[in-house]
């Protein structure tokens, strides 16, 4: 689980057409530093290979649910949440569709989002935004979609990290934070690797 820096918020940025404010959570602090997340990646490397559930790659963890006797999925997650109350700001998902031709960005976040403003995301050190779509809502979260082109999974795992938003509700000021995107396409890689061979 990630908890969002002030470094997160360090600039303001327009996402979906809003200027996102950057002391959104102005206490907000990282769980792990470097020298652990580092840690952490090394000691889960021969994991990689056989693809357990809480695997790591790079900022993403293998996230496994079962469906049903011998059907399993597994997705990458990355969940963040506010530090100084642990509330709950989103958990980012990668995965792949069933025929295995095409991957996806999700991103869930609590119930009463303000739709019209849009989930959008700005990786560091590109121009290009990208826009989630909107999908459908629980009891609990309402889901974004982003569709991931063939190379653009490279080109994200590259910048490490991104800028996204959105506003909680309409009376509410935007949410604005940083994920990790270093990971991304290997992670990807070694989902349809191992849903290959299940197949």
């Amino acid at each position: 689980m990630i908890k969002i820096t002030n470094s997160a918020l360090a600039a303001a940025v327009v996402l979906t057409g809003m200027a996102f404010s950057t002391n959104a959570y102005p206490n907000a602090d990282n769980k792990k530093s470097e020298k652990k997340e580092s840690t952490a990646v090394t000691k889960t490397e021969p994991a990689k290979n056989r693809l357990v559930n809480g695997s790591r790659f790079g900022g993403w963890t293998i996230k496994c649910e079962a469906l049903a006797v011998n059907e399993t999925t597994c997705v990458l997650s990355q969940q963040l949440v506010r530090s100084k109350d642990n509330r709950f700001l989103a958990e980012m998902l990668a995965f792949w569709d069933a025929k295995l031709e095409q991957s996806y960005m999700a991103a869930r976040v609590p119930i009463g989002v303000h739709f019209p403003s849009g989930f959008a995301m700005k990786a560091d050190g590109q121009k290009e935004r990208y826009s989630f779509v909107w999908q459908s809502c629980s009891t609990q979260v309402c889901e974004a979609l982003l569709t991931i082109k063939p190379d653009q999974a490279e080109a994200l795992e590259k910048q490490k990290s991104a800028v996204v938003g959105y506003r909680p509700t309409l009376l509410q000021k935007p949410v604005v934070f940083k994920i990790k995107l270093d990971g991304l396409a290997e992670g990807l890689n070694a989902l349809k690797a191992s849903l290959q061979k299940k197949k």
